[in-house]
């Protein structure tokens, strides 16, 4: 017979906070991307014209690169950084497709399983592998792995092994 745990509210305060900070922490991140000119900085040409991708792209980068530190850092076992990652890894998907949809209208972008595929005019069509959807799968899986691993995944008593 299954017996559930309750959460006491001193857990319920500590993973609102933990949300407040997550979102936070994303959108100061955003902002300073979008703020931020990462093509004129990495750009060989001095005066590189804007493009209307810019934008989406530096966040992108950005949340991407926040995801990737909260990754390895909670893959030391840091479970309060759970929401920094659902909240920067969905930031960056959010970020990737809008990119992806800012392309020319002479470019067709074709969504496959974990890979996208670019063709832009007569050109052949490109394949290249999709990190919003790695990031999304990625993402959720820790996610559930965080929450079972609080609510739901007990070692069975001794009694019941055999």
């Amino acid at each position: 017979m299954g017996v559930t745990r309750m959460v006491p509210l001193n857990n319920l305060k500590k993973d609102l906070h933990h949300i407040l900070l997550s979102v936070a922490v994303t959108v100061v991140v955003v902002i300073t991307a979008s703020t931020v000119p990462l093509e004129r900085i990495l750009s060989e040409y001095p005066g590189s014209p804007y493009m209307p991708w810019h934008t989406p792209w530096r966040i992108a980068i950005a949340t991407f690169y926040l995801w990737l530190a909260t990754a390895i850092v909670y893959s030391f076992d840091k479970k309060p950084l759970t929401y920094l990652l659902l909240f920067s890894g969905l930031t960056f998907a959010v970020a990737h497709y809008v990119v992806l949809l800012s392309l020319p209208r002479t470019c067709e972008v074709r969504l496959l399983p974990l890979v996208y595929q670019l063709e832009c005019g007569k050109k052949p069509a490109l394949t290249y592998l999709d990190l919003g959807q790695i990031v999304i799968v990625a993402t959720f899986v820790a996610f559930i792995h965080s929450i079972r691993g609080k609510t739901y995944l007990r070692k069975a008593s001794s009694s019941s092994r055999r």
